[in-house]
């Protein structure tokens, strides 16, 4: 018998799988469809990606660390190899952000010629860090970047020669995770080629609205002070689509790093992320009005918002599903039995994780839930207020790698002892950006009127 009982049932249960249905799977199907009909409408227009070139921009790298002495010679030997291929001026800003280990002793003696090293004596956060360390910048691009990363030996070249010719004022570039053994990794793996997946669509289309923080580039005039409880990757984005400008994602510029292994870091990690990204968001909220900002108003709805809420679809789902059961609706007890699968699954995924065997449908069913159970706490800190600006370095001690990873040809060491080091000549003819010959006379590029 159909009442109003029923009815909201299958509301609520019918509403809140089809919102989770469309936030984890339908809105990439979405933005692939729209691609498909950009490339063909541009094919028959034949819109020429003609540009000129006139000079690379200087940069100021800002590496802010915090407690990171086991991992700055590595940075320095990456930035030295990055460097070198980059054909414009670019020097360092290392912000020591309260370190209490060796980090400022690691980094006197390998004494960096084109670097500066700020020292605060406090830990006041990677934001307030790399405020303090834009007040000093002398670039005309800001390229951020973590202690942790690894650069690709031609990522300079690569993103900014994609920003410049892309006319952008922020560019990520495509980051590869290094993934540490056991069943959390491996379903963050799958989570991780997801958000890939949406994030190269939405930059062809021109709404993309986050960078990777590992390494990004944003221009000086985009970049105001940072919020010191908010992350740069989210901030810096909004920042500039609330100006008018234009975020992209150059898939060529390739930048490595690391995500937690265990159940507490993966916990830790999605809770930090929703907490801070939220609050970013709700601070320049007038981003989400779509009769201002069209479909990049609608790509932030899309991607950060219903995704944030997932718990919130998953609640309304169990609750429908008994409310149908109690209507007598058989499609209840369907839904119930579905949901009773994906949970005993992830806690068969649970026991992989801690006993150390991989059993891959379940692991992905236990990262699954263990992050939405990260959403959740981190949307309940939001809501209630709490928040910090502080940070600390990954361990990335054990780790496989979802993609080959490359240092770029290159093979520079940093020796014990090493004198200094400058940003040298580039060991081959810089390409102009977007192309593939050689063409040393043209490095810069901007868009043709």
């Amino acid at each position: 018998m159909v009442n109003a009982y029923s009815i909201v049932s299958w509301a609520v249960a019918c509403g809140s799988l089809a919102l989770l249905a469309y936030t984890w799977v339908g809105y990439l199907g979405l933005l692939e469809f729209l691609v498909r009909v950009r490339r063909a409408w541009q094919a028959v227009h034949r819109l020429s990606n003609d540009v000129n070139c006139d000079g690379w921009p200087n940069l100021t790298i800002i590496v802010p660390i915090h407690n990171g002495e086991h991992h700055i010679p590595g940075k320095l030997k990456n930035l030295v190899c990055t460097m070198a291929q980059y054909p414009g001026e670019a020097d360092v800003i290392f912000v020591l952000d309260g370190c209490t280990d060796g980090s400022k002793d690691v980094l006197e003696a390998l004494k960096p010629v084109n670097a500066r090293i700020m020292i605060l004596p406090e830990n006041v956060g990677k934001s307030a860090a790399q405020n303090a360390a834009m007040d000093i910048a002398r670039g005309e691009v800001f390229v951020f970047t973590d202690v942790e990363a690894r650069m690709a030996q031609d990522f300079l070249v690569r993103l900014i020669g994609g920003m410049m010719r892309a006319d952008a004022d922020c560019a990520s570039g495509r980051a590869v995770l290094r993934i540490k053994e056991g069943e959390v990794s491996k379903g963050h793996g799958l989570y991780w080629r997801l958000e890939q997946a949406l994030r190269r669509r939405e930059s062809e289309l021109g709404v993309l609205h986050g960078a990777h923080g590992w390494a990004f580039a944003a221009k000086r005039g985009a970049v105001g002070l940072l919020d010191h409880d908010t992350g740069d990757d989210f901030v810096i984005p909004l920042e500039v689509i609330l100006r008018g400008g234009k975020v992209i994602q150059v898939e060529d510029a390739v930048v490595w790093d690391t995500m937690p292994a265990s159940t507490k870091g993966e916990l830790q990690a999605r809770r930090r992320i929703v907490r801070r990204s939220a609050l970013a968001l709700w601070r320049r909220r007038k981003v989400l009005n779509p009769v201002c900002f069209g479909s990049q108003a609608l790509a932030i709805w899309s991607h950060k918002v219903l995704r944030w809420l997932s718990p919130v679809w998953l609640l309304g789902i169990a609750l429908g599903s008994w409310g149908l059961v109690g209507a007598g609706v058989k499609i209840g007890e369907m839904l119930i039995w579905g949901q009773a699968a994906v949970y005993g699954a992830s806690l068969i995924g649970l026991y992989a994780h801690r006993t150390k065997r991989r059993i891959p449908v379940f692991g992905a069913a236990y990262s699954f839930v263990l992050g939405n159970i990260g959403l959740a706490l981190g949307l309940w800190d939001f809501l209630r207020g709490v928040n910090e600006g502080r940070y600390r370095n990954v361990d990335d001690s054990r780790y496989s790698v979802l993609e080959e990873e490359s240092d770029g040809g290159c093979t520079l060491s940093l020796p014990s002892g090493h004198p200094g080091w400058r940003t040298a000549a580039p060991s081959r003819t810089a390409s102009a950006p977007g192309s593939d010959t050689p063409d040393a006379a043209a490095p810069g590029c901007r868009r043709q009127a």
